[in-house]
């Protein structure tokens, strides 16, 4: 809607004054049309390579296109069962953890690791997805090909 502003405070910043303005700044924001929806907070989806020990791990924020992906690949697995695929540790590349996804038909974001073989929900009421082909991790593969610097894509077989 042209002409009318939110009010934003942006990072680090508070109101001046008593709090009852900041209270009242948030109510005008709220009852101002389209408002609302920009003073509600987003979650991002994160896909972490779990490859390092001793440094941070390469990450990426997906975008619609590749969570879109994600989903319908991980909607072709069989139904989940409710046993926990074990989850082995060691050096190298152990799979992927993706943060923050929210599955179809899911209320709340979960946490997921994808391994050669499974996806598993590690949040949430945990779940393993077999997948034999390992079409989901193969996918992610594919994605982190235009996110990751070739140093990080040779540490996961890129």
């Amino acid at each position: 809607m042209r002409g009318v502003r939110c009010p934003r405070l942006g990072r680090g910043r508070r109101p001046r004054g008593s709090s009852a303005v900041g209270v009242a700044g948030l109510a005008i924001a709220l009852l101002l049309p389209g408002c609302a929806q920009a003073a509600a907070p987003t979650t991002s989806t994160v896909v972490e390579v779990d490859v390092f020990s001793g440094r941070r791990n390469p990450s990426w924020e997906m975008t619609d296109d590749e969570l879109a992906g994600l989903r319908a690949a991980i909607e072709r697995l069989d139904t989940p069962s409710s046993r926990a695929t074990p989850h082995g540790g060691g050096l190298g590349f152990r799979g992927f953890v993706v943060h923050d996804i929210v599955l179809t038909g899911a209320a709340a974001p979960v946490e997921l690791t994808v391994i050669e073989g499974a996806v598993i929900r590690q949040s949430g009421d945990p779940a393993t997805w077999s997948d034999p082909t390992s079409s989901v991790l193969a996918l992610l593969v594919d994605d982190a090909r235009s996110h990751l610097d070739p140093a990080d894509l040779d540490a996961i077989g890129g």
